[in-house]
């Protein structure tokens, strides 16, 4: 049942939502370079400037339409761009522990949950992105599954295609609840496919005719970077880059080994019986194949999609 919480569920979620709330605060200082491109495609939006970085030059250069069209609305009302992101990620560090929380509880109970959101609150990769779309994303994937999880399946359809208009690479969810239909109940539900494709395609449509092309050109960029890419360091080697930072040499954290290990045990359960835990983890997959087929360089926030699928699975080991 969608609202009916018992008073353990209520004092969980008041309690993840704290911490999370915390945290966001703590970081609120953050802002990534990459994010300043988003919030002056925003502030002229705001401004009736266009949907552009500059003015009269018609290029797609944000990968995050959505995050930039909040930011513009939020920029009416707060005045910036920057202030309108800070309050809203601030918002989203609270909601989305709630969210892993109350995935957790629906897949595999309350432990879960919690564990989960805990372990959401403080990953590295998740807070280092703080001030990008990053928390929105990963807000999308837990409301997403969350509604999936709940026989919502409209619901979750629509989320998905909102997510989709966040992030091309959201595709990836909506791909991995669609498989896992049709390998577990032999069928395929319309009322989740039909929403998931129609909202994206309605952006798409509007970027062929706005900017002539569907596609950010700052995509073609990043695989440009990752050719001249003189390190020889990609999507996966770059992440082991930055866990020998964490757990050797900069941040000595050796905790952060018992990850792999809980991640493993987690797998048990879900191979045994919890299977719509496989939707979160083949879009994990899916999305780390992607791009490291895509050969770009690495970034530390690339790694912040991920950390919904891993704190839900390591907090199930």
């Amino acid at each position: 049942q969608w609202f009916k919480l018992h008073l353990w569920d209520v004092i969980m979620m008041t309690a993840v939502a704290s911490a999370g709330l915390l945290t966001g605060w703590w970081v609120r200082r953050i802002i990534a370079d990459d994010a300043m491109i988003t919030f002056r495609v925003a502030e002229n939006l705001a401004a009736g400037r266009g949907f552009v970085f500059n003015p009269g030059e018609y290029v797609q250069v944000t990968t995050t339409p959505l995050y930039a069209m909040l930011l513009a609305a939020g920029s009416w009302l707060v005045g910036s761009a920057p202030d309108a992101a800070l309050i809203l990620n601030i918002a989203l560090a609270a909601i989305n522990p709630v969210l892993a929380y109350d995935v957790g509880r629906r897949l595999s109970g309350r432990l879960t949950g919690v564990s989960a959101a805990l372990l959401l609150v403080l990953m590295p990769p998740l807070v280092i992105a703080f001030s990008m779309e990053s928390y929105l994303y990963v807000f999308l994937i837990l409301a997403s599954l969350d509604a999936y999880a709940a026989q919502r399946w409209p619901l979750a359809g629509v989320i998905v295609g909102i997510t989709a208009v966040l992030r091309g690479d959201a595709v990836l969810m909506g791909a991995c609840m669609v498989t896992y239909d049709v390998l577990a109940y032999r069928r395929l539900r319309w009322r989740l496919i039909v929403p998931a494709i129609v909202i994206p395609a309605g952006w798409y449509l509007f970027a062929t005719v706005y900017y002539g092309s569907p596609f950010p050109a700052t995509l073609q960029a990043k695989v440009a970077q990752g050719e001249l890419n003189w390190l020889g360091e990609y999507f996966i080697s770059g992440f082991l880059e930055y866990w020998e930072s964490w757990t050797i040499e900069d941040y000595y954290h050796p905790e952060l080994y018992l990850v792999p290990g809980l991640y493993l045990l987690g797998l048990i359960p879900v191979f045994q019986r919890e299977r719509t835990w496989l939707i979160i983890i083949g879009r994990d997959i899916l999305y780390v194949i992607g791009f490291e087929l895509l050969r770009v360089t690495f970034a530390e926030w690339y790694y912040a999609p991920l950390t919904a699928g891993v704190a839900l699975m390591v907090g199930r080991g």
